[in-house]
């Protein structure tokens, strides 16, 4: 169907796209800007596109990134490395930086001239802030993905004065839900310039993930960054109400940061560390989908999500899931009773209670699976997502 598509298109005629993604490398990190310039990437060369990568990685992580098993997948996308780390030491070497920031304008003007988009999947707040003036004095369009973290979450002023001063440069911005596009409006972009387009999945390596043998009957999953916005700590308490009714039960927590330390604290203050296990960072990928597929509930009592590329993950994987009642992926996705649970944020008592109800309703839980799965496999796969953002480029294509 996609190819069909592609040809309707007529897509013969478009040569490159050149993808800026200096937030996260899937799969060696996590978080939903990572994935979302993988998918991209991988699927346009699977139609055919060509496409330029610029990444931020010193020499070891780009050759670490460049030997993973999915990056040797994309046949068609040429990686381009900025070394570049972010530290006290490096602002200190300011004449280094700048010299860092030259030669990535350099190489970004070598490859402009065979470019017809430039998407931009992080701020081009960093190293590559001059790429969005460069390409607007190429006349190339360029598209930018909201993700969220600078716009709500993110301290840094600096990025955001330089975001307000970029904005008017692109000729599409990307949100990834109704609450990334709220985010837009507030932030000043234009509404006539914002398309929503989710976030999606790649069904076939969940599908082929096995089970590992885990320790707990039932089995409770959360997956992502410890950090205050996450919302860890409602999950713990609730945990601590719900081993009264299932002493068996076990908690696992995937993902690190740093509210780690305070989190084990809490844990053990509550007295549920012998049945929480912290495992730490563990890359996207097959390793992640098994725990999704070890597990009997899925939990993101987040404070806020743009969008929420777990949660997809653990409805694909088959596993019911309760989710805090936010703006963003969570209540678009998950309407309550129907597919899952929301609870108000915060609220552990509330979350335990839900907890229980689904571990107690065998129907429940199925109806939730049921749901989820055929929503997925409907509008969420990245063969699906795929066809917007070719349709969105091919329009960009034939304004240049």
């Amino acid at each position: 169907m996609v190819n069909g598509m592609w040809k309707k298109c007529n897509w013969r005629d478009f040569m490159k796209v050149c993808i800026v993604a200096m937030t996260g490398l899937y799969p060696l990190d996590i978080g939903g800007p990572a994935p979302v310039a993988y998918f991209l990437a991988k699927e346009l060369n699977r139609n055919g596109i060509d496409v330029m990568m610029f990444i931020r990685a010193d020499s070891e992580k780009n050759l670490k990134f460049k030997n993973t098993e999915e990056i040797k997948e994309l046949k068609r996308t040429e990686i381009i490395p900025i070394d570049v780390t972010y530290n006290a030491k490096t602002f200190l070497n300011i004449q280094s930086l700048i010299y860092k920031v030259l030669e990535a304008n350099k190489r970004f003007k070598e490859i402009l001239k065979d470019v017809d988009v430039i998407f931009y999947n992080s701020p081009p707040v960093d190293v590559v802030l001059c790429f969005p003036f460069i390409s607007k004095q190429s006349s190339k369009k360029q598209v930018f993905a909201l993700h969220g973290g600078l716009f709500y979450e993110s301290k840094n002023l600096v990025g955001k004065l330089l975001m307000q001063l970029q904005k008017n440069w692109f000729d599409k911005v990307v949100a990834v839900s109704a609450f990334s596009r709220d985010i837009a409006l507030k932030f000043g972009f234009s509404r006539d310039k914002i398309e929503i387009i989710s976030n999606g999945i790649d069904l076939d390596p969940i599908r082929a993930a096995e089970p590992f043998n885990l320790l707990g009957c039932p089995k409770i999953l959360h997956v992502g960054r410890l950090a205050q916005i996450k919302g860890v700590d409602t999950l713990l308490k609730a945990f601590s109400i719900i081993i009264k009714n299932f002493p068996e039960a076990h908690l696992y927590l995937v993902g690190d940061g740093p509210e780690r330390s305070n989190l084990e604290k809490l844990s053990d203050s509550l007295g549920i560390m012998g049945n929480t296990h912290f495992e730490g960072f563990i890359p996207p990928g097959k390793d992640v989908f098994r725990y999704y597929k070890s597990c009997d509930l899925f939990v993101m009592p987040s404070h806020k999500e743009t969008f929420g590329i777990t949660l997809l993950e653990a409805m694909a994987s088959k596993i019911p899931v309760i989710v805090a009642d936010i703006d963003g992926g969570p209540r678009e996705l998950i309407k309550n009773g129907e597919n899952g649970f929301l609870f108000p944020v915060g609220d552990y008592k509330i979350l335990a209670e839900k907890i229980i109800e689904v571990f107690e309703n065998k129907n429940l839980m199925e109806k939730f699976v049921s749901e989820n799965y055929s929503l997925i496999e409907d509008r969420y796969t990245w063969r699906k997502i795929i066809l917007k953002y070719m349709a969105l480029f091919k329009t960009l294509e034939r304004k240049n």
